[in-house]
């Protein structure tokens, strides 16, 4: 008898976006919901693409197979005082098997939020920083071993993620 094996990979791409809750490191409520509709764009687009999704903004949280969870809780996200880090590292917990992470924050982001967020998750995670800035020019850059995607208007995002899978 011929016996053939084959590798199959049985787990799931899994994509986690955080959104920092915190009002100060949003210029205005308007950027914050940019940031709200940035993180549904990329869930949506996560769930099209038949990946696993989960969603972190302070004490909404989910994750899921379908997407649907992930999205009812970026409607229910408002400001608070949980923070980028802390809500990363609750995100670990939720979605331990994260593939692919990112981290949402606003204008007046430390960057060292950012850094000490992807902390929680193991190194084979691709991550992304998003700064939502619409007074800054959009664009993509690499600092520290995370991408930074500069966002200043919702209609770049497209663009901006396709430029850094090539």
């Amino acid at each position: 008898r011929l016996l053939v094996r084959q590798y199959l990979d049985t787990r799931r791409s899994h994509v986690t976006v955080v959104v920092d809750d915190t009002p100060g490191v949003w210029a205005d409520v308007q950027d914050f919901e940019t940031a709200m509709s940035v993180a549904a764009s990329i869930l949506v687009r996560a769930t099209l693409d038949e990946f696993d999704t989960s969603f972190v903004c302070g004490t909404s949280a989910s994750s899921g197979v379908t997407g649907h969870l992930a999205l009812d809780s970026v409607c229910r996200a408002e400001f608070g005082t949980t923070g980028l880090v802390f809500s990363a590292h609750r995100a670990a917990v939720v979605s331990p098997d994260t593939s692919l992470l990112f981290l949402v924050g606003g204008a007046a982001s430390d960057f060292e939020n950012f850094q000490r967020a992807v902390a929680a998750f193991p190194p084979e995670v691709r991550r992304y920083a998003l700064i939502v800035d619409p007074t800054a020019s959009s664009r993509v850059t690499e600092t520290g071993g995370l991408v930074v995607v500069q966002v200043a208007d919702k209609a770049d995002l497209g663009a901006l993620l396709r430029w850094t899978q090539r």
